[in-house]
């Protein structure tokens, strides 16, 4: 039964879900509201099922593909049928939706259509290099179903700049990402740190700019972090030789704790530093369970 349970949780990349309850708490604080333990908790968990549940039917989506080049894989290698793995899947989206209907129709609504992000980026991911965009739409889609748990009727400029930021970035590290899965030979990670750099470039000057100056000395400091740390992980993965894909991944993800962190704190100004401490979890999961 542990090694099953291991098994799930391999499955649904379960060291990433720090950053799914990261998301939640930066989009929450962002509307305006203030924490709140109780719907932020209930969230937090129906992020981490969709998550989990995107995560695990991505295996099944792709038992034919790791059967012909990772015949070592759950499914294809007899360790789990491909009916446990679609009902469990699916089990886990459908508990999550569940979670979110207690919040409205309107979040219920916004969790399908993370749903429908989750499915067709699960289908289309092996057959388009354009599935990188459904990724960064699951992520985006989430934040957004988070601000309409809290009440928000529009999303303002703070809300609308972390949906950018956010979906950039999580399209870099997909790009990257699709580099590994596909053991592509044309992959060329020095353009790929090129992008990286401008992307942090864009990000400073869009956070350089907020409307919130007063909050900028908190702000700086997960920051001046999220800056340090990607640099990190960059010089640990794609400036390696040969580059450590994987690494660099399971690093970049593990960064979106300190992206949400900023913006926590351009929102809620010291307070959101504890956001801070999900990077050390997602790190300390991410040695017990692979990230990618």
């Amino acid at each position: 039964m542990l090694h099953r349970l291991s098994l799930y949780l391999s499955l649904a990349r379960a060291s990433n879900l720090p950053t799914v309850w990261t998301n939640a708490v930066a989009a929450w604080a962002l509307v305006g509201a203030s924490f709140q333990w109780g719907p932020l908790r209930w969230l937090s968990l129906a992020g981490s099922l969709l998550y989990a549940g995107g995560c695990t039917l991505n295996d099944a989506f792709d038992a034919k593909w790791d059967a012909e080049r990772r015949p070592e894989r759950p499914i294809p290698s007899g360790i789990l049928s491909a009916r446990e793995v679609w009902l469990v899947g699916l089990l886990e989206l459908g508990l999550g939706l569940g979670l979110l209907a207690k919040f409205g129709f309107l979040a219920l609504g916004s969790g399908l259509l993370v749903v429908l992000a989750i499915l067709l980026y699960d289908w289309l991911h092996k057959k388009s290099p354009w599935a990188v965009l459904l990724m960064a739409w699951c992520r985006v889609q989430w934040v957004v179903t988070v601000g309409i748990a809290a009440g928000a009727t529009h999303l303002g400029q703070s809300s609308i700049s972390y949906g950018i930021l956010l979906f950039g970035y999580i399209v870099l590290i997909s790009v990257v990402a699709r580099m590994e899965s596909l053991n592509s030979t044309r992959a060329k990670p020095s353009l790929k740190t090129t992008l990286a750099h401008w992307f942090v470039l864009i990000a400073v000057l869009i956070l350089g700019t907020r409307h919130n100056p007063e909050h900028w000395p908190a702000t700086r400091i997960p920051f001046y972090a999220f800056i340090f740390f990607y640099q990190t992980a960059l010089q640990m993965g794609l400036r390696t030789a040969p580059p450590n894909i994987g690494r660099f991944v399971g690093l970049a993800l593990a960064g979106i704790t300190l992206l949400d962190t900023v913006f926590a704190c351009l929102a809620w100004s010291w307070s959101g530093l504890w956001l801070a401490l999900m990077l050390p979890l997602c790190l300390l999961l991410q040695r017990r369970i692979a990230a990618t």
